[in-house]
């Protein structure tokens, strides 16, 4: 069965966004997700009661459509006698037809004494997708069927009883299963590219139980040269298996990755040396330490210096000072990042290439190494991790070429001129300005992964606490729209994926979110603040241990907290019910913000502190009205119908909690 980490609930009237490209009908009938019917002039159908629509979903993925009447009453009404089952059904079949005609579909059911049919060749139902169809299909307009089959079929009718439940179960996963692998099969007569990567992590979502999509994903990474990031995928398979399954992936597919592992990177030939002077740039980073390794520890340094002096014998690029900070971004053309920590009598290393200044990961690759005595890492193992960087580096430098060096620096000094202006007194022109900066960065190079993020933040978040009432969708729509490139640029990175769920997760699709917040700490478990902003989404998702356990991870490893921690901090211990300590964070913050003051209001007027309830609640309507840039007056109540517009709880118990806090603190809620 699907986890219900990847199936978000769709509201009471919205269709998948997808019509099958393969199928055009004038009425519209979803499955894929809630049932939801809709005719040809985007009207949706009222079908309040659900074994209504399981009487048109069980038609709808009948055999020519038609059942029946006696088997449509054991699989709905079983627990009935015969009498009272076929009036039940007689009724459905009324509400169904009045619900038909009323979107134009008058002539899609029919029935007789003895069986029920629905017209399937007239209508347009998005979860039939048989092999067939999938094979005709073109590359782009999988994408969009992908998307729809990320919804769990017939969302809405768990629970009906009986036969039904049964029915239900074996149509999802047999649905399910030939979708998936018909797709498989689909995929790996494609030649590699980019498309076939983000369709294939795309599909392994649907079923991420089902193995031959994880080995096409895992050749696809590494045809796309990045073996770390098939290795990684691997390593979350294997994962899955045992926690779910408490067994090992198919042999199959621990061959794959071991395939990948062992496959020979380019010879490691000194002769081939370009003339000094012409070769291309390197800096290698310092190296990275991951929980575990000791601080400051020889080991890493070691490492670094040996695989210098093998790239240096290479006499393939011209090894240059290591990045300190952002603004050495112009010295390079290429970093290479280490990072490295123990895993029992190993040591792991992950490298990667990065552009310098962007951030944009091109090529990543991971080796085990054992480790021995006084000298830990011999001098054959280092070469074969030169030889796997010289490999990537060169075949990244071709694509490189295509983008010109005054581009990519013109979008660096973009960046930084707007970050200090978003990072220093963010005020309203302030950030404005800042966004015409990142826009200018990313429009002159579409690579700047660095310089698309904070656009991102900014777009989703900070510009908004400055334009209060301003409607905040065109901004949250370019946000998901960048971050998407974000991601599909460097699915690998686990800010790429932080905020690619938080975008989800401000359109309320919490399932997408839980998935790529997860999946960001997987890739990177020990940044603080990756930590931080997964903490808050928890916080948002309603899993407020997992939500407070992240957050003091992130607080032990780096206790020079920020503000942001203590705001976030703030609403943790609120949604905990532990309001002492939300105001004990609260004692710490340096600025004041709406969405701040909000969160004081509601922990103190539910600790009891009255007046600091109410010294809060006059300070943000204070600071509502002087920012208020809405189309309607100001006024309290619209103020907090805009906050609410920001605050993407999944669970209505913690929005109540939220709206009991700020009326009990005098506000209408």
């Amino acid at each position: 069965m699907l986890p219900t980490s990847f199936a978000p609930v769709l509201g009471p009237c919205m269709m998948p966004s997808v019509e099958p490209p393969y199928r055009r009908a004038g009425v519209q009938l979803a499955l894929l997700g809630a049932v939801r019917l809709r005719g040809p002039n985007g009207a949706c159908a009222d079908i309040p009661v659900r074994k209504t629509r399981a009487v048109l979903a069980l038609l709808a993925l009948s055999p020519d459509g038609s059942l029946p009447r006696s088997r449509l009453g054991d699989l709905l009404w079983g627990e009935r006698e015969e009498s009272q089952a076929r009036g039940s059904l007689r009724q459905a079949l009324f509400e169904l037809r009045r619900a038909t005609a009323a979107v134009g579909g008058a002539d899609v059911l029919a029935s007789d004494r003895d069986r029920v049919t629905l017209r399937v060749d007239r209508l347009a139902i998005d979860l039939v997708h048989e092999p067939a169809d999938v094979a005709r299909m073109e590359l782009d307009a999988l994408a969009p069927v992908l998307a729809a089959w990320q919804r769990q079929p017939m969302e809405d009718l768990d629970g009906i009883g009986g036969a039904f439940d049964d029915w239900l179960r074996d149509e999802r996963s047999g649905r399910r299963e030939r979708f998936v692998r018909s797709l498989v099969q689909r995929l790996s007569l494609e030649q590699p590219s980019e498309t076939v990567l983000r369709l294939t992590r795309s599909l392994v979502q649907i079923d991420p139980t089902h193995e031959p999509a994880h080995r096409l994903l895992m050749r696809a990474y590494s045809a796309q040269q990045d073996r770390g990031g098939a290795l990684a995928h691997y390593e979350r398979v294997e994962q899955l298996f045992q926690r779910e399954f408490g067994v090992a992936p198919h042999a199959e597919t621990l061959d794959t990755a071991l395939a990948l592992q062992e496959a020979p990177a380019r010879p490691f030939a000194v002769e081939e040396a370009a003339k000094p002077g012409s070769r291309p740039r390197l800096a290698i980073a310092r190296i990275d330490q991951a929980e575990g390794d000791a601080p400051g520890g020889a080991l890493g340094a070691m490492l670094r210096d040996d695989l210098a002096f093998m790239l240096e014998r290479a006499q393939e690029f011209d090894l240059v000072d290591a990045p300190a900070d952002d603004a050495s971004g112009g010295l390079a053309d290429l970093v290479l990042h280490l990072n490295s920590r123990p895993i029992g009598a190993m040591l792991r290393v992950h490298l990667a290439l990065t552009t310098p200044g962007s951030g944009r990961r091109l090529w990543s690759d991971r080796f085990d190494v054992p480790v021995d005595g006084d000298a830990p890492i011999g001098d054959g193992v280092t070469a074969r991790m030169a030889a796997a960087v010289l490999s990537g580096a060169l075949a990244q430098l071709v694509s490189l070429s295509t983008r010109s060096r005054q581009a990519r620096s013109d979008s660096f000094e973009k960046f930084l001129r707007g970050r200090r202006l978003a990072d220093v007194m963010p005020t309203r022109d302030r950030l404005r300005a800042a966004m015409d900066l990142f826009e200018q960065a990313v429009t002159a190079d579409p690579h700047n992964v660095i310089a698309t993020i904070y656009l991102v933040r900014l777009l989703n978040t900070q510009l908004l606490e400055t334009e209060v009432g301003a409607d905040p969708e065109p901004w949250r729509q370019r946000a998901r729209n960048l971050a998407t490139h974000a991601y599909e640029l460097d699915p690998n990175s686990a800010v790429c994926n932080i905020v690619m769920g938080w975008c989800h997760l401000r359109a309320r699709r919490f399932g997408e979110a839980r998935w790529h917040i997860e999946h960001a700490l997987e890739l990177n478990p020990y940044h603080p603040e990756r930590l931080t902003d997964a903490a808050t989404a928890f916080m948002y998702l309603g899993e407020h241990d997992r939500a407070h356990a992240c957050w003091s991870k992130a607080q032990a490893m780096d206790s020079d907290t920020v503000d942001q921690r203590w705001a976030d901090a703030i609403e943790i211990h609120v949604m905990r019910h532990d309001y002492r300590a939300a105001l004990q964070a609260a004692d710490r913050l340096r600025t004041l913000t709406l969405r701040r003051l909000a969160c004081i209001c509601v922990a103190a007027s539910q600790a009891g502190q009255v007046e600091r309830a109410e010294a809060a609640h006059q300070e943000l309507v204070r600071m509502g009205r002087e920012l208020w840039v809405g189309s309607e007056p100001f006024s309290e109540a619209g103020l907090i119908d805009w906050l609410f517009a920001h605050f993407p709880f999944a669970n209505p118990e913690d929005e109540a909690l939220f709206r009991r806090g700020l009326r009990d603190s005098g506000l209408p809620s």
